[in-house]
C-alpha cells in the first residue's frame, strides 16, 4: 500500500490535473493555474456547474479531499463558502493556496 502511495504521489505532484492544458507553464503559477483552469472548464468539466451548485454553499464548510491544484477550491470560494482541502500529493496544497491567492 505504502509503495502505490508513493507513486500516485510522484505521478500527482510531477503531473497535476489540467497540466496538459498549459504544459508552458509551471504547476503553482498563475499562468499555469489561470489556463489550465480556463480550458479545464471549457474542455472537461462544463457539467460541473450543474453538478455541483457551488452558489448554495455560501457560509456553508465544505472539505474537499483530494484538492488538487484548487480548481474546485476556487469556484466554492468565489461563491462564499468556508473552504479546507487536503491532498495525497505534498504539492498540491501548496499549489491550491498560491491559487486562491491570485
Amino acid at each position: 500500500m505504502e509503495r502505490e502511495k508513493a507513486r500516485a504521489q510522484a505521478a500527482w505532484g510531477a503531473s497535476p490535473a489540467g497540466s496538459a492544458y498549459a504544459l508552458e507553464f509551471e504547476p503553482g503559477t498563475k499562468e499555469f493555474f489561470e489556463k489550465s483552469y480556463a480550458l479545464r472548464k471549457e474542455k472537461e468539466m462544463g457539467f460541473l456547474d450543474e453538478l455541483i451548485p457551488f452558489r448554495l454553499f455560501r457560509g456553508k464548510q465544505v472539505l474537499e479531499i483530494g484538492c488538487g491544484v484548487g480548481y474546485d477550491a476556487l469556484d466554492f470560494c468565489k461563491n462564499g463558502a468556508d473552504y479546507i482541502g487536503i491532498d495525497l500529493t505534498p504539492e498540491n496544497p501548496e499549489r491550491c493556496r498560491k491559487h486562491l491567492s491570485f
